[in-house]
């Protein structure tokens, strides 16, 4: 991530506190993982992050056991569903056809 999409989402997260949540795993007092997950508007962002020196041993699966979110969604419309289905429809033909990503930026 560059230094311009953490600027972005630091300003976000400094705009809508209320709608950003947070789990911290820590060893002593030293952050080796974290959980976020947003909400904006019709839309919710998760992610999970372990620092390098200390993947691959259980702390994302602690961290997931550890953590519970929920969220109320709409019902799905006509509209969503389709908008859905395109995306899906989307990454399909980009993953058998590659070149198509440079003709759809």
């Amino acid at each position: 991530m560059g230094h311009q999409a953490v600027d972005q989402l630091v300003s976000r997260l400094i705009s809508n506190p209320k709608n950003n949540y947070f789990l911290v795993a820590k060893i002593n007092v030293r952050w080796v993982g974290a959980i976020h997950i947003a909400t904006h508007e019709q839309e919710a962002e998760f992610g999970v992050i372990v620092a390098l020196q200390y993947r691959k041993q259980g702390i994302a699966n602690v961290m997931m056991e550890d953590s519970e979110a929920n969220l109320q969604l709409e019902p799905p419309t006509p509209a969503t569903f389709f908008k859905e289905q395109m995306i899906v429809a989307r990454r399909y033909w980009l993953s058998v056809f590659p070149y198509l990503q440079f003709a759809s930026n």
